[in-house]
């Protein structure tokens, strides 16, 4: 799963390059202005194509970099561990931003060119600068004890025939471990196919009257089976939101979603397995 932030001021419609080919665990937000909000008609269809989860993001212009900090406030505010986070732009500005974020332990986001590059940097020059500097001026006393070591370290060479025969004598043990592994993976392969041949299940009632008493709404049938359909195929936030978009629509879904998300892992809870039938 990746999230891509889009600096389409600075990188147009060739930094949307290959959107087609992204996954819909992936998410898209494209961040523009009224400097620049025109599309190319091939970017228009490998959007209309993707799987991913695409976010158009207007923001507020009229002042230098306005854009920049917007994207880069918009991706901390976001950020999650487990997550990696891609900013599209030919800037090196955000470069420090990201360097920063690294030392505060930051440490999956990267800046690319474009979706289809694969060139993704992170700066990471200023460490290697730093630790250059106190090497030279101890180099030489260094030299003088790592010369001395290296000479009485020639002898765990020996040990290298010990090695060997500890080595032989291992690998005749080799033949009864694996025999007696063979006939316990058997049991296992069965008990993840029962447990595969149960079918996610929830009450409708109980999601029905849960659904009323908090948020205090009157939900249609169709709206309780898209919400418990959602809910049984979703094993996070994202894919909760996906399901609702693609049964919905982008507005109705997104207006929908806005409303439970908060009480996705609550209502999630009353997702259970039917026994798998003998």
């Amino acid at each position: 799963m990746a999230k891509y932030y889009v600096d389409y001021e600075n990188v147009k419609s060739d930094g949307l390059e290959s959107v087609v080919q992204l996954t819909e665990d992936d998410t898209v937000y494209i961040f523009y202005s009224e400097n620049a909000n025109h599309l190319r008609v091939d970017i228009i269809e490998q959007i209309r194509l993707s799987k991913a989860h695409i976010e158009f993001i207007k923001v507020e212009a009229g002042i230098p970099n306005a854009l920049d900090f917007q994207l880069i406030t918009a991706l901390f505010c976001q950020y999650e561990k487990g997550e990696t986070y891609y900013i599209i732009s030919k800037d090196n500005g955000y470069l420090p931003a990201i360097h920063m974020a690294a030392k505060l332990g930051f440490d999956s986001i990267y800046k690319k060119d474009s979706i289809r590059s694969n060139d993704q940097r992170k700066i990471a020059e200023p460490k290697t600068k730093t630790v250059e500097q106190p090497v030279n001026k101890e180099t030489q006393l260094k030299e003088q004890t790592v010369s001395k070591a290296t000479q009485p370290k020639e002898q765990p060479v020996k040990k290298a025939a010990k090695e060997q025969t500890v080595s032989k004598a291992a690998q005749p043990k080799e033949q009864p471990v694996k025999k007696a592994a063979q006939p316990k993976e058997q049991p296992v392969k069965k008990a993840a196919k029962k447990q595969s041949e149960g079918e996610p299940q929830i009450d409708f009632k109980t999601l029905r009257k849960h659904l009323v008493n908090t948020y205090h709404k009157e939900f249609s049938q169709r709206e309780i089976d898209i919400i418990a359909n959602a809910l049984k195929r979703s094993s996070n936030r994202q894919q909760f939101y996906i399901t609702f978009t693609k049964s919905l629509g982008m507005a109705d879904g997104k207006e929908l979603y806005t409303l439970l998300r908060a009480g996705f892992q609550q209502m999630k809870a009353m997702v259970h397995y039917n026994e798998a039938v003998k």
